[in-house]
This record gives structure tokens, C-alpha cells and sequence, in this order.
């Protein structure tokens, strides 16, 4: 076990372990999306290839590759909000208040209610309403 984290709460050494496991994947992802568009630069072919590298810069072949390192450097900053979103809990909370935030809702999280700065005079009086002890509901994203 780590030195330290002898000393640390568990739900401090999980929350280090989900956060390297985290940055690991995301490394990983970043070098499988980006690698190839790199090693395919105009930059790299020229002084790999020299003399040949107009011809292979206009064959097919590498037209394809280039197409395909394209499509997975796109993919992969697509993927980035996936991993951020099953791995991160606090991005996905604040995603989701964000969310709740453009679209004028309220969100309900640990007892506690955030109120977006869109509230409308209703939501107000509802508040209000729930304050003084009445049942009533409240909408949730």
C-alpha cells in the first residue's frame, strides 16, 4: 500500500485510485487518437521519405490513411466526455447542473437544491410554499 495513503481515509484512496485510473485512460485514448494523425504529418513523410515524398503524399494509399487518422483524433475528443462522464462524478454533477442551468430546471442532489438563475416568479412562490411546510412538487432534471 502506499505510504502515503496509509494515513488517508478510504474514500480519499478510492477517489485517487478512480482519479489515476481516470488519467491513464485518458492518456491512452490521446495517444491511440493522436499517434497516427502525427506520424502521418507532412512534416514526418517529408523527412522520412525525401526525394518520393510528393508521390506519397499524393498516392491513394495515404490519402486513406490520412482520412482515417483524421477520423480518430475527432473520435477520440469525442470519446474525452464519455470517460469524463462514467468516470468522474463530479463532472457529471456539474454537467448536469449545467444542463439544468440553460434549461431553467431545478436539479435535486444530496438534499440539497440548486436553483438556477433562470427562476421564474412560480418557482419562487413554490419555494415559498415549501418553506412554510405545504406539499408540493418540485421539478427535477
Amino acid at each position: 500500500m502506499n505510504i502515503a495513503a496509509q494515513g488517508a481515509p478510504h474514500g480519499t484512496v478510492m477517489d485517487e485510485t478512480r482519479l489515476t485510473r481516470m488519467f491513464i485512460t485518458l492518456v491512452c485514448v490521446f495517444v491511440i487518437g493522436e499517434l497516427p494523425s502525427a506520424l502521418l504529418s507532412r512534416g514526418i513523410v517529408v523527412a522520412f521519405v525525401g526525394e518520393n515524398a510528393k508521390k506519397t503524399l499524393d498516392s491513394k494509399g495515404y490519402q486513406i490513411a490520412s482520412m482515417i487518422a483524421t477520423v480518430l483524433v475527432v473520435t477520440q475528443h469525442s470519446v474525452n466526455f464519455i470517460i469524463y462522464s462514467v468516470l468522474n462524478t463530479k463532472f457529471t454533477r456539474a454537467f448536469q447542473s449545467a444542463i439544468c442551468a440553460c434549461t431553467g430546471k431545478r436539479m435535486e442532489n444530496n438534499n440539497l437544491t440548486m436553483v438556477t438563475y433562470h427562476q421564474t416568479q412560480e418557482q419562487i412562490q413554490e419555494e415559498e410554499l415549501l418553506e412554510n411546510g405545504n406539499d408540493i412538487s418540485t421539478k427535477s432534471c
